[in-house]
């Protein structure tokens, strides 16, 4: 079928995406992982000699709003710059992700749908459009036309297109769809 390589190109790019973004969790929480541990030895190593906040509280010297403000500033700077750094997704490169599948998966439905119509109607062209029609010759073919309606007269014509290609049926078959199409 012509739209098989289009429906696995898209089935592919959509799990190609599912897969980058778990490979990308996954290289995250490695990474995290890592820098977790390497900042407990520098935490270790920095500490040495120094008074523990934690532990005693009345030895650190308070801290202002201000200097709150730009601690809490550094720190998402630092987290964008990491987040960035490792090509993480955000919440809305996934959302558009998820947004672009669900539009490619609509398109693939409507390719499945014309494919099904598609195909119907070469079935109904290739149906015989009146019964015994295969055994009548041209001028009896000719002399029943007039009995029949246009979607029977255009069921004719493709039927006789497609197979007998008879121009006597033809011709008939056009003067008359032109003289119902004048009415």
């Amino acid at each position: 079928m012509i739209l098989d390589p289009a429906l696995s190109l898209a089935r592919k790019s959509a799990l190609a995406s599912v897969g980058a973004v778990a490979l990308t969790g996954d290289t995250l929480t490695s990474t995290v992982n890592r820098l977790a541990t390497r900042g407990a030895q520098v935490s270790k190593s920095a500490t040495n000699g120094h008074v523990n906040g934690a532990q005693h509280p009345e030895q650190v010297a308070p801290i202002s709003e201000e200097q709150l403000a730009k601690l809490r500033s550094l720190v998402q700077q630092a987290r964008d710059w990491l987040i960035a750094a490792l090509n993480l997704p955000t919440q809305s490169s996934i959302d558009q992700l998820n947004t672009e599948v669900a539009r490619l998966s609509a398109q693939i439905d409507q390719l499945r749908a014309a494919a099904r119509r598609q195909a119907r109607a070469a079935d109904e062209a290739q149906a015989i459009p009146l019964p015994g029609y295969d055994k009548l010759n041209a001028e009896r073919v000719v002399e029943l036309l007039p009995t029949l309606a246009e979607p029977q007269l255009l069921a004719v014509q493709n039927y006789e297109q497609t197979h007998g290609n008879r121009v006597t049926v033809l011709r008939a078959i056009d003067k008359l769809l032109e003289a119902k199409s004048e009415e």
